[in-house]
């Protein structure tokens, strides 16, 4: 009992924004009882909107923890120096996020649910490693898993191809479709990998919002794991995610050892790798502007037109391992917003 007592009293004193939020919760529900006792009843439209009121203030201030529910991967949070000018940037939502604390150090609009285009490949990609027992067994490409649009392996785009595309009956080494569908953006790389590991693309999209509660992530929805919009227009509000959810998710990515293989990936500006037998060979590269600059250690971009033009980006602070990532969404210019953050958090915050 008393080594539980010490875990809530560390995990209060490194978090004391809980100090508001529990007597905040107390408050509310303690407004419900007297209600309740005074007028013998209460409207479940009433109670459901004060429990979600505490819950969305719960969510917005106590940090992201996943699986440790009283102790963050690191108590040490970067501190920000005073006197500083405060960050401008053109994208629509935008977040910084401590890769060891899970602190979310800057945000605008951070909680704003909108599409995130192809930046969901990094779930899909977490959710695939969490899947598999190896990511280097094989898979065998089928019909089903060529039926997307947009970027594809050899396509730069529905109508302009210059490479060799995938084959029907080709055999590809997981960790080779990974690379594609980070490297690249191959959307139909993101459907072999869902279509292998599930038996539906919707099947795959319930296992991405899973893994999404499971990491107490709860402000998004996703229905495909290429991040393209769904075809049917009915239910295109439906798909939906946050800047802090998403920059959480690459968070995760770059503290987690078991995400290492995916961390290699999304550093790697060039990838060539080949059909199980040799005959078809393959080439991605990058459409991470700023990781051949390197001014970031590793990266995705995305983009539709819905979505507008976003970017999850992964540097260090002034010493390697001080780690942080930079989220940009609906961006008129994501490489120059992440770069203007990456500067601005170097000069604004102490490791």
């Amino acid at each position: 009992m008393s080594v539980v007592v010490k875990k809530i009293l560390q995990y209060v004193s490194a978090h004391r924004e809980l100090l508001i939020v529990i007597p905040l919760a107390i408050i509310f529900f303690g407004i419900l009882s007297i209600s309740v006792m005074m007028f013998g009843s209460l409207k479940s439209s009433h109670a459901q909107r004060t429990v979600q009121a505490v819950r969305d203030l719960v969510e917005r201030v106590a940090p992201v923890i996943p699986g440790i529910p009283l102790s963050a991967p690191h108590m040490d949070v970067p501190q920000k120096k005073v006197d500083i000018v405060e960050l401008q940037v053109s994208a629509r939502s935008s977040a910084v996020i401590d890769v060891h604390s899970g602190e979310m150090i800057y945000e605008k609009n951070a909680f704003e649910k909108r599409s995130i285009a192809s930046t969901t490949k990094l779930l899909t990609a977490m959710v695939v490693v969490d899947s598999v027992p190896d990511i280097d067994e094989y898979v065998t490409i089928t019909q089903p898993m060529l039926n997307v649009v947009g970027v594809r392996v050899g396509c730069e785009s529905s109508y302009s191809c210059s490479g060799v595309q995938l084959v029907v009956g080709e055999q590809l080494r997981i960790r080779d479709l990974l690379k594609a569908m980070l490297i690249g953006s191959a959307n139909d790389a993101a459907q072999a990998l869902a279509l292998h590991v599930a038996s539906s693309e919707d099947a795959f999209a319930r296992r991405m919002n899973a893994q999404m509660q499971k990491l107490r992530l709860t402000g998004s929805n996703f229905c495909r794991p290429s991040g393209l919009e769904v075809d049917d227009a009915s239910r295109i509000n439906s798909c939906f995610s946050t800047a802090r959810d998403v920059g959480q998710v690459a968070a995760i990515i770059a503290r987690e050892a078991r995400y290492k293989p995916i961390m290699e990936i999304l550093g790697a500006s060039r990838a060539d790798f080949q059909s199980r037998d040799g005959t078809i060979k393959h080439v991605t590269q990058t459409t991470n502007d700023l990781l051949k600059q390197k001014v970031v250690i590793a990266g995705k971009t995305g983009f539709t037109l819905r979505a507008g033009s976003s970017f999850v980006g992964i540097a260090d602070h002034l010493l390697p391992g001080d780690r942080f990532v930079t989220v940009v969404l609906d961006s008129s210019d994501r490489f120059a917003d992440t770069s203007k953050i990456i500067h601005w958090v170097r000069k604004s915050f102490i490791w």
